[in-house]
C-alpha cells in the first residue's frame, strides 16, 4: 500500500509542471524515471521493513507521473478523431503491468527470491531510461515553440524574437509555479463537482482493483494450493478481458462515434460518454457477483 500511496501523490505534483513551456514533457519523464530506477537499489538492499516501505513509497512517488503525463502526450500527438484509439492502447499498457509483473515475478521469486523481481524491474526500467534519453521526442507544442524560438534567436542574433509561450513563462514567478503544481489541481478538484466525482470514482476503482490483485495469492496459492511459480498465470484473465473489451470499443469508435465528428474534426465531449456509462454498470455487478460467490462458498 505504501507504493500505491506514492503512486497517487506523484502525478499531483510533477505532471502539472509539464504544462510549463520552459519545462515540457520530457524532463518530467526522464527526471522522475532516473530517480525511480536508482531508488530500486534502496528497495533491494533495505535492512529492515521500515526502510523497505520508505523506498517503496518513493519508487511509487517518482514512477507514477508518467501515467498522468502520458495522456497529455497522446493528446499532443493525435487528432480528436483518433485520440480515443491511442488512449485505449495506452490504457492497456497500464493493465499489462499488474498482469505481466506477477506472471514473470512469480517464477523469479520462486527460484531466485523476492529481490530478484526488483532486479528485473530495474533492468527493464533502466533500459527504458536509456532508450528514452536518446529517442523520446518532445510533444508539448509550447515547449517545442519555445526551444525553436531560442534556436532562431541564437542563429540570427536578434534578441527581440519572442514567442507567446516564452512571454507567458517570463511573467511566471515561483509563486505561480507552486500554484500550477500544487494548488490549482486541488482547488479544481473541490470547485468542480464533476472533477471531484470522477476522481472519487477512479479512486474507488483503483482501490477495488488493487484489493482484488492482493486477493489472488490468497485465493489461488493459499486456498487452491497453486505453486508460487505458476500463481501468476491467474492474472492472465484480466489481460484477455481487457483485449476483448478493447476490440469491441474500437468497433464502437469506428462505426458509431467517428461518423459523429463534424467537418472540422470536432465532437461534443458528452458524446464520448456512452461507453463509460455502459461500463460503469459492470463494477457493481461484478462486486455483487463476487459477494454472492463468497457467500455460497461459505455455505451461508
Amino acid at each position: 500500500m505504501t507504493f500505491i500511496e506514492g503512486y497517487g501523490t506523484g502525478p499531483l505534483i510533477f505532471s502539472p509542471l509539464s504544462e510549463i513551456p520552459q519545462i515540457g514533457r520530457n524532463p518530467i519523464y526522464i527526471g522522475t524515471l532516473i530517480v525511480f530506477v536508482f531508488f530500486q537499489f534502496g528497495v533491494v538492499y533495505a535492512k529492515n521493513f521500515a526502510m523497505l516501505l520508505l523506498f517503496r513509497f518513493f519508487t511509487g512517488f517518482f514512477g507514477s507521473p508518467v501515467l498522468a503525463t502520458g495522456g497529455a502526450s497522446i493528446s499532443d500527438m493525435y487528432s480528436p478523431r483518433k485520440k480515443a484509439y491511442a488512449i485505449s492502447v495506452w490504457g492497456i499498457a497500464a493493465i499489462c503491468g499488474p498482469v505481466m509483473g506477477p506472471l514473470v515475478g512469480s517464477f523469479a521469486a520462486q527460484f531466485k527470491g523476492w529481490t530478484w523481481t526488483i532486479w528485473e524491474l530495474m533492468w527493464l526500467s533502466g533500459f527504458a531510461l536509456v532508450f528514452l534519453i536518446f529517442f523520446l521526442p518532445e510533444t508539448s507544442a509550447n515547449n517545442i515553440l519555445y526551444r525553436r524560438t531560442a534556436r532562431l534567436r541564437k542563429a540570427t542574433g536578434d534578441d527581440k524574437l519572442r514567442c507567446e509561450p516564452e512571454l507567458q513563462g517570463e511573467t511566471m514567478k515561483p509563486k505561480d509555479i507552486v500554484m500550477i503544481a500544487l494548488v490549482r489541481p486541488i482547488t479544481l478538484n473541490f470547485q468542480e463537482p464533476i472533477v471531484f466525482l470522477l476522481n472519487l470514482y477512479i479512486a474507488l476503482i483503483y482501490a477495488v482493483l488493487y484489493c482484488w490483485f492482493e486477493s489472488f495469492p490468497i485465493v489461488f496459492t493459499e486456498i487452491y494450493g497453486w505453486p508460487l511459480d505458476t500463481s501468476g498465470l491467474a492474472y492472465l484473465g484480466i489481460l484477455i478481458g481487457a483485449v476483448i473489451t478493447l476490440a469491441g470499443f474500437f468497433v464502437y469508435l469506428y462505426y458509431i462515434q467517428e461518423p459523429q465528428f463534424d467537418e472540422n474534426g470536432n465532437i461534443q465531449p458528452e458524446k464520448r460518454l456512452p461507453p463509460a456509462c455502459v461500463g460503469g454498470f459492470f463494477i457493481p455487478i461484478w462486486l455483487a457477483s463476487i459477494f454472492v460467490l463468497l457467500r455460497i462458498r461459505a455455505g451461508v
